[in-house]
């Protein structure tokens, strides 16, 4: 009889006597008591101890305890091999714990070789035992076809058996067979009904998921309390899930007070275990700046442990990061790469900016047909953005048969969604009858939708409809205003600038602006000839070689006193200076005689000396007036006007031939029966517009109305001449794009004001280059200019010698 120990209740202490007299079940029982600390003090090593000495006895119970004991390593040096051991001799016993044990061992292979056929094998000696966790995982089984053929009503059967025995995780699992409807009926409810009874035992999964159902109001009457509820109680037991989920409840206020903080934290608990959503979401607080110090650089960090998982979300921002260049070094490559990840999962936003980065070839080849397939997949979910783009791909035949039909039809499904653009370009169909009935009903009808939306292309369509009075009623002010809309898109600043000052004109005269309008139009050039422009050496040298700019100089400039005023005397008025005129001149013939002896001097005064540049007349006007290029949208104090923006409207991007006149302004040469009807009008409502009486500001006015009208007129005696002009006429006195240079007065050299016409490639609008007759070393200078272009820009050039006799 052992000695009595006052702290040990009576129970213990007989059963201290039994064990110690070899009773094998009281032996287990006492390693029982030290295991939980059951009236006496929490010990493993005795807990061990006791269990082995009744496993020698060839206890089952305590085989199987102290398989666990050696499986967790408490009391005993941890083995699995040794659990496996114990788990085998009581599962040989017929003991349903060793027995599920065991299975367990074989399905995860600790102590074991794996075998899913040998887990289900010991799973099912348990289960027939009523062994609610052997239910449960023989019920994993099934649904996995891991060691059985895979059945889901097999697997709902052996949950229900656990779940049936309170078993929490088959009470959930079980709820989710409901929710799938896999191998019963599908019903909410039903998952309701387990997910809850799984929920009141404390089980997290469940609890997560009864959140949702509540969440969602599937099988339950929608509440979003309800859902702060259960996922509240999963995220205090650590459920990634729901600890994601109560972030987002409380970013969004639902349920509970917004708060981006509360939101923060429980993304935060959540990223920490790798939840990939949660990351996704810590990462678009931190690029929002939300309850964080914003930050790129950490948005980029959690994107990339989301997009690592796979998240879609995070693959696509990640991408986005990259192709801006926020929070790391900006790479289209990279930024292609995430896109893609992206896009193979699905995201129609990641097929669209793919499809964008094949048509523009950033980060890949350039190839519209894969900008094609990636817009198709994103319009075929339904994007709208995709729609639209596609529909272009179609109208312009890129990477695809050209097809209005079918550009149409997507723009058609983009705009039922609103898109602005899908919206702009279906009206544009209508109104051109591309691929549908001619229809400019439809075409303003929709061009007002997108306008809805401040699109500024729509805006300018509909600008361009009041103008015309296209299915409304011509409205030179609301053309206008429509405009204005546009001066700060960095696209179409000067297409709107140009159309404004065009109603303008129409405003303050609408015949005087047609008239001007059809006189231009019948002088224009046709862009398919060549011009060519006679210069001395000097010249030809500093726009060949040294990339100096072509130049346009004032038409004060110009050696004949009748410059500019001959219509002006035609109407009845002295000249009225408006704003500067510069011009260049230039011929249609490349080498005659006339020209040569006129225009091709060299700094003695000897004609025929210099050479003549012959120009392509569609690439010349491929130029800016600055040497870095502005725009509308930099102009914020003033309204935007074309001056300062180193851009030209089309009036003055364009060759004009020269009208000659005889005596009482009688028009010669080509088209004068027409011209002098279209003058004849004008002098008529030239005086309507002044009036009797007209004041400084009326013909201050008028000048403006007139444009360059007035330098395209020159007195017949110089007809020989051919003279056809560039003229510039938009800009003001002061414009950063006027240049000069000063006045000598000690030698008499007048000063000068003067236009640069700067090109990205100053050669190539130059078709060849004529060598004049008189040309000092002709025959040396061709190959040196050949030599020199080529040694400095790897540019061949035709340069010919003068076919002119000249004495």
């Amino acid at each position: 009889m052992s000695e009595h120990n006052p702290e040990l209740t009576p129970e213990i202490e007989a059963l201290i006597e039994k064990a110690l007299s070899g009773d094998a079940e009281a032996q287990s029982e006492l390693g029982r008591a030290y295991y939980y600390g059951e009236g006496v003090e929490q010990n493993y090593q005795q807990a061990a101890y006791w269990f082995k000495q009744a496993a020698k006895q060839g206890s089952p119970i305590a085989q199987c305890r102290l398989g666990v004991l050696y499986e967790l390593g408490q009391g005993a040096t941890q083995s699995d091999e040794k659990a496996v051991e114990y788990y085998q001799l009581a599962a040989e016993q017929g003991d349903r714990l060793g027995q599920c044990n065991l299975g367990l061992m074989y399905e995860l292979g600790k102590g074991v070789a794996q075998s899913n056929g040998k887990a289900v094998e010991y799973y099912q000696l348990a289960a027939k035992q009523g062994d609610a966790r052997a239910q449960y995982s023989l019920g994993f089984m099934y649904v996995n076809g891991k060691g059985v053929a895979q059945s889901d009503e097999k697997a709902v059967e052996y949950y229900r058996l656990a779940a049936e025995q309170r078993d929490a995780g088959a009470q959930c699992n079980l709820g989710i067979m409901y929710v799938n409807g896999k191998g019963v009926a599908q019903s909410d409810e039903k998952a309701v009904e387990y997910y809850r009874l799984a929920a009141e035992q404390g089980d997290a999964d469940a609890q997560y998921n009864l959140g949702f159902m509540y969440q969602q109001g599937k099988g339950v009457a929608q509440s979003d309390e309800k859902a702060v509820e259960y996922y509240r109680l999963a995220a205090e037991q650590g459920d990634a899930k729901a600890q994601c989920n109560l972030g987002v409840m409380y970013r969004q206020g639902k349920g509970v007070a917004q708060s981006d903080e509360k939101a923060v934290e429980y993304y935060r608990l959540a990223a920490e275990q790798g939840n990939a959503r949660a990351q996704y979401n810590l990462g678009f607080m931190y690029q929002q700046g939300k309850d964080v110090t914003q930050s790129d650089e950490k948005a980029v960090e959690y994107y990339r442990l989301a997009a690592e998982q796979g998240d879609v979300d995070a693959q696509y921002n990640l991408g986005v990061m990259y192709r801006q260049g926020k929070g790391v070094a900006q790479s289209d490559e990279k930024a292609v790469e995430y896109y893609l990840l992206a896009a193979e999962q699905g995201d129609a936003d990641a097929q669209y900016n793919l499809g964008f980065m094949y048509e523009q070839g950033k980060g890949v080849a350039q190839s519209d047909e894969k900008a094609v397939e990636y817009y198709r997949l994103a319009a075929e979910q339904g994007d709208a953005r995709g729609q639209c783009n596609l529909g272009f791909m179609y109208r312009q035949g890129k990477g695809i048969a050209q097809n209005d039909e079918k550009a149409v039809e997507y723009y058609q499904l983009a705009a039922e969604q609103g898109d602005a653009r899908g919206q702009c370009n279906l009206g544009f169909m209508y109104e051109l009858g591309k691929g549908v009935a001619q229809n400019d009903e439809k075409a303003v009808e929709y061009y007002r939708l997108a306008v809805e939306q401040e699109d500024a292309r729509a805006l300018l369509m509909l600008a361009i409809c009041y103008f015309r009075g296209v299915e409304v009623t011509q409205n030179f002010t609301e053309t206008k205003a429509l405009c204005e809309q546009v001066f700060k898109d960095p696209q179409l600043s000067f297409v709107a600038y140009e159309l404004h000052d065009r109603a303008e004109r129409f405003e303050q005269s609408k015949s005087i602006s047609t008239l001007r309008e059809k006189i231009l139009s019948h002088l224009e050039v046709s862009k398919n000839l060549s011009m060519t422009h006679y210069t001395s050496f000097e010249v030809g040298q500093a726009i060949l070689l040294e990339q100096s700019p072509f130049r346009l100089g004032h038409i004060n400039a110009v050696n004949d006193p009748n410059e500019g005023k001959l219509l002006w005397h035609e109407l009845g008025y002295e000249p009225i200076e408006g704003n500067p005129v510069f011009i260049g001149c230039f011929l249609p013939k490349s080498d005659n005689l006339n020209m040569w002896r006129f225009y091709s001097k060299n700094h003695l005064n000897d004609d025929a000396c210099g050479c003549a540049i012959t120009f392509n007349t569609e690439r010349f006007f491929d130029y800016r007036l600055l040497e870095e290029q502005g725009n509308h949208t930099e102009q914020e104090e003033q309204m935007p006007s074309f001056t300062n923006t180193g851009q030209s409207p089309q009036e003055s991007a364009t060759f004009y031939r020269i009208v000659y006149l005889k005596d009482n302004f009688k028009i010669l040469g080509e088209g004068a029966k027409e011209l002098q009807t279209y003058f004849k009008d004008l002098k008529k409502e030239v005086d309507k517009f002044v009036g009797k009486k007209p004041t400084p500001d009326k013909l201050q006015t008028l000048a403006w109305l007139l444009g360059p009208l007035p330098y395209l007129l020159k007195d017949a005696h110089y007809k020989d001449e051919q003279e056809h002009r560039v003229i510039v006429t938009h800009l003001d006195y002061g414009a950063k794009e006027i240049k000069s240079e000063d006045p000598d007065f000690a030698n008499g050299t007048a000063p000068r004001l003067y236009l640069e016409l700067h090109r990205e490639d100053h050669l190539a609008p130059i078709e060849y280059v004529t060598l004049g007759p008189k040309a000092p070393n002709k025959e040396m200078m061709a190959p040196y200019w050949r030599h020199q272009l080529a040694s400095k820009f790897s540019a061949k050039l035709d340069i010919r010698p003068s076919r002119c006799a000249y004495k």
